[in-house]
């Protein structure tokens, strides 16, 4: 999963104006029927300022041992910045 991320932060973070991925799992893994949440972050997602361009998605799945949810978040630049920018 770390080589993942370290694919998405050098390929995408400057080409894209992304500010942040935010990125979490949570269900039951295995046997035992505890639910475990796995979060990783990179970058800064800022779930506060007025002018934050945030897609936010999730999905659902079955598993052998119950569901399982992946959210993620994904903060590009100011959206006044990305309509300005725009190619119309």
């Amino acid at each position: 999963m770390y080589a993942l991320l370290n694919t998405i932060r050098t390929m995408y973070f400057l080409k894209a104006n992304m500010r942040g991925v935010k990125i979490l799992v949570h269900g039951t893994f295995d046997r035992h029927g505890r639910s475990q949440t796995f979060v990783e972050c990179l970058g800064c997602i800022a779930y506060l300022e007025y002018s934050a361009f945030i897609l936010y998605d999730s999905i659902q799945w079955p598993t052998l041992y119950g569901m399982t949810t992946l959210k993620i978040w994904v903060q590009y630049m100011d959206y006044q910045l990305l309509q300005k920018n725009a190619v119309i």
